[in-house]
């Protein structure tokens, strides 16, 4: 019965090969240092400093162990309202020093700097970015503390600048789920090194949390056991 039950374990991780990896593909996925997202045909690189985090409710990052964010969300709009009609809406108790209009993925759009309360902290500067796709609003917002803004404004110009659309076709395009039989020698850390850390920094946490364990416990040698590649 032990035998049979490890047989029914591996036919069943044989049907998740190349399945797509994700918080549900459909809420995006972090592939490294990119944020890639199929159903919104978008896309995002962040340098290496900044650690990425994805949810069904938004898509947000930080430079590591420093007060400079980023955040996406969407905002479902009642009425038609233009790009900067919703910016000002959002922002309307804020101080919004700069505003112009843009064309974000063929998309009507609203750029503007603000400067009043975020989150994590009272005194910050914003770049932020609003484009609208039917009867939704994308808000892109970075920021950092005031007197501090200068300091990540080559990180932030990087950041809106590598916002393209999404090729879903593209090889590699969207990390996949793949099998691989636990060796002697084998470390969740040595399998994310040999991925080229295609899940970002925390990798080999993610490996490990994919197959129900941490980095403490490793499979018995000859196990198959889930990967993203």
């Amino acid at each position: 019965r032990h035998v049979q039950g490890l047989v029914n374990h591996d036919r069943f991780l044989s049907h998740l090969n190349g399945y797509p990896y994700g918080d549900g593909v459909k809420d995006g996925a972090v592939v490294g240092q990119r944020f890639v997202h199929p159903e919104l045909k978008l896309q995002l690189t962040f340098p290496d400093r900044w650690v990425l985090k994805n949810s069904a409710q938004s898509f947000t990052a930080r430079v590591r162990k420093e007060d400079a964010y980023f955040s996406l969300h969407l905002v479902t709009l009642s009425k038609r309202q233009k790009a900067e009609e919703v910016l000002r809406d959002l922002y309307r108790k804020q101080d919004i020093t700069y505003i112009k209009a843009d064309k974000i993925l063929g998309h009507e759009a609203a750029h503007a700097h603000v400067e009043g309360s975020a989150p994590h902290m009272r005194h910050a500067a914003m770049d932020v970015t609003v484009w609208i796709d039917e009867e939704q609003a994308f808000v892109m917002v970075m920021w950092a503390k005031k007197d501090a803004f200068v300091n990540y404004e080559e990180d932030f110009n990087a950041i809106g600048l590598s916002l393209k659309a999404f090729d879903v076709q593209a090889k590699g395009a969207i990390p996949r789920i793949a099998m691989h039989i636990w060796r002697e020698g084998d470390s969740w850390q040595s399998l994310a090194a040999a991925s080229g850390d295609i899940l970002g920094h925390f990798t080999a946490e993610r490996f490990a949390v994919l197959n129900g364990m941490d980095l403490a416990m490793n499979p018995a040698i000859g196990t198959v056991i889930k990967i993203v590649e």
